[in-house]
């Protein structure tokens, strides 16, 4: 994973303090932002070419307003030509991200296991190719803590040969930071 480092504002970071699965999550706040900058949390590149529709991309996230004037916005964007391009698969605002039930966090937002919330985003139109990058840009001011953890791809149920099940090999697993490790939630795995 890479982080588009900013100058003037915090961006991206990756915490212990709340996780909907494992021991860690990413987290972002817009406390003091001005609103202008993007935040960019960039995954590695995805080989997609073995994969099928339906494919979606799977996250986990929890957020709580600090105030009514929080204006948080959270998109997903993928791009297949190396982020020359990129193409919005979602967008989720303030309203969207809430996930404590509405109430305003003046302090720091530490959500506990009943404050995450699950969401995907449709990669059908890439499926079948060779290398995919997805992109969590986050705008905004005025806001609490975004927290996103547990980032899977996932297919929908389909017939598989049982010697096809047999031979399927991992071959990697990168966390959050690109270290391999089997210690952390916040991973891609990577099979033959």
């Amino acid at each position: 994973w890479e982080i588009l480092e900013q100058i003037t504002e915090n961006t991206w970071n990756r915490t212990e303090t709340a996780a909907s699965n494992g021991i860690a999550s990413m987290r972002i706040r817009s406390r003091f932002f001005s609103g202008e900058n993007e935040h960019n949390l960039y995954s590695p590149f995805i080989n997609l070419s073995n994969y099928q529709t339906p494919v979606r991309l799977y996250f986990d996230y929890a957020y709580a307003k600090r105030n009514g004037q929080s204006d948080d916005l959270l998109r997903i964007l993928v791009s297949d030509d190396c982020g020359l391009s990129w193409t919005e698969r979602k967008d989720l605002t303030t309203d969207d991200l809430v996930t404590n039930g509405g109430s305003n966090i003046s302090s720091v937002f530490l959500p506990n296991n009943n404050q995450w919330e699950e969401e995907y985003v449709n990669l059908n139109p890439w499926s079948g190719s060779p290398s995919v990058k997805i992109k969590f840009e986050f705008t905004g001011e005025n806001g609490n803590y975004l927290y996103l953890d547990n980032i899977r791809l996932e297919l929908e149920e389909i017939s598989i040969k049982e010697d096809e099940i047999n031979n399927k090999v991992l071959l990697k697993t990168i966390d959050v930071l690109g270290k391999e490790t089997t210690n952390s939630r916040f991973y891609i795995e990577i099979y033959n």
